[in-house]
């Protein structure tokens, strides 16, 4: 019964750490798969919780009296990966296109949404590295095929040999699909960092847009007409008005200026620039 217990708590955590290194690659899932990703990660985390709460009860009545240093750590590790989960969760739907919220520091938000998720995942690969030989051996109970044959050499420790083949292997594979992760995680933050300016200017632009410059100006003294349209400063030539005078239909419809794949379902790219076309001037 405790090996079956096993088997689905490994099977539960790979596949909840599966879905997590997925959810990073947004250009590869888009936004509509990668906000369903999220969530679902989320319902497998907590899932993983239910099934070791009696151990977190037990460290959190021990944690501060009788227990052992390792399972202080282990627990402070599992701490920071829940509050990690529950922040990522809940940045990504503030910021999700199910809502659809207009919010003046979008890219403040999203910025925060993509660098707990970078801190997060190194947590849960510092997870997996003190837990290894767990996830191995349960993991030769899945597939009794993979199991190592052992060799005795006289001068290397059969069993310290290949458990340290084993580490490096699996590190590996965690370490080189958290890579990818965050090497993509890591330019989404910097192009969020990047744009967290972009919507004050943009929204100026369009004001400044939307509001036509006066062709004339009334002199401050007291003048008749006759004065001012003789005035050589009063009309200007039709190549000033075209220096100065920026066209009326130019019109930003939406600050975020977002790029691909695009925050909001609003998002869409005639020209295949990579920029959302409510974003640019129209």
């Amino acid at each position: 019964m405790k090996t079956n217990k096993q088997k689905i708590n490994w099977v539960l955590d790979a596949g909840l750490f599966a879905v997590f290194l997925l959810s990073f690659v947004l250009d590869l899932t888009g936004l509509a798969l990668h906000q369903w990703l999220g969530l679902f990660a989320g319902v497998l985390a907590l899932l993983h919780l239910v099934l070791h709460w009696n151990w977190v009860k037990c460290v959190t009545v021990r944690f501060l009296g009788r227990t052992t240093w390792q399972a202080r750590i282990y627990y402070v590790l599992d701490v920071g990966i829940m509050l990690g989960f529950a922040l990522i969760l809940a940045t990504g739907v503030l910021i999700s296109s199910w809502l659809s919220l207009f919010l003046d520091s979008y890219f403040v938000w999203k910025s925060v949404h993509v660098a707990v998720s970078i801190v997060t995942l190194g947590l849960v690969v510092l997870k997996v590295a003190l837990h290894w030989r767990w996830v191995v051996s349960v993991f030769h109970r899945l597939l009794p095929i993979t199991a190592p044959k052992v060799r005795r050499v006289e001068t290397v420790p059969a069993r310290t040999a290949i458990g340290r083949r084993q580490f490096l292997r699996m590190m590996g594979i965690v370490g080189a699909g958290a890579c990818v992760a965050m090497v993509s995680a890591s330019r989404a933050l910097t192009d969020s960092l990047a744009q967290s300016s972009a919507p004050a200017d943009l929204t100026a632009l369009a004001a400044s847009l939307a509001t036509p410059l006066p062709l004339t100006t009334e002199p401050s003294g007291v003048g008749s007409n006759s004065a001012v349209a003789s005035s050589p400063t009063a009309t200007p030539s039709p190549s000033e008005l075209t220096q100065s005078t920026p066209s009326p239909s130019c019109r930003v419809l939406c600050p975020r200026a977002c790029s691909y794949p695009g925050q909001c379902r609003r998002y869409i790219d005639r020209n295949g620039n990579g920029r959302c076309d409510n974003g640019e001037c129209l």
